[in-house]
């Protein structure tokens, strides 16, 4: 209502003022029903800034002096056109408004999306490099654990002088993977400093 409002007002004042309307017009009307409200709005500009003076066209008598139909004719056209040349000239500018808008918003969304892509990937890469340390670790040092608990297991059964060679060797097989360990550590804290 208010929009017709500022239709009806505009156009006899005086056009510019309805340059203003159609201006806003794709601003506050949503999808595509702009385009008809703008159509409505330059008609109705043409229609009341020509027929002001259209009628003297077809009185002859009326014409000011020395100008005659064809001219008055021509003028009105290029007043009519001139009209309607700013018009789409303002029409345009509020659609590129409402693009700019629009792509401002999809680039937010765009820039949120991949924000959590980013997210995503160092978590995923994060995972990831849990899953190679502990298979790694798992690698390495699982023979060297089921060696010692096969010696430790042996000794246990063993009468007391032959304990000792193999708690030797289970205290070598200990030493082992503590090594394994601390290479598997460091290499891991060179890799990530």
């Amino acid at each position: 209502a208010l929009l017709l409002l500022q239709i009806l007002l505009s156009a006899p004042l005086e056009s510019n003022l309805s340059v203003v309307t159609v201006l806003t017009i794709p601003l506050v009307i949503p999808n595509q029903r702009w385009w008809r409200w703008s159509l409505a709005t330059v008609g109705v500009v043409v229609l009341f800034q020509v027929g002001r003076n259209a009628w003297q066209i077809f009185l002859p008598a009326q014409l000011p002096p020395g100008i005659s139909q064809r001219e008055l004719l021509l003028a009105l056209l290029a007043g009519a056109l001139e009209i309607i040349a700013w018009h789409a000239f303002a029409l345009l500018a509020a659609v590129l408004i409402l693009r700019i808008a629009e792509d401002r918003q999809r680039l937010l969304r765009l820039n949120y999306e991949m924000q959590g892509a980013q997210l995503f990937l160092e978590e995923s890469s994060r995972l990831a490099e849990r899953l190679r340390i502990s298979r790694e670790l798992h690698d390495s040092l699982g023979h060297h654990l089921t060696s010692l608990n096969l010696q430790l297991e042996v000794a246990g059964h063993l009468p007391d002088a032959e304990i000792r060679p193999k708690l030797a060797q289970a205290q070598y097989l200990a030493k082992l993977l503590l090594a394994d360990i601390r290479s598997s550590v460091s290499d891991w804290q060179a890799e990530h400093p």
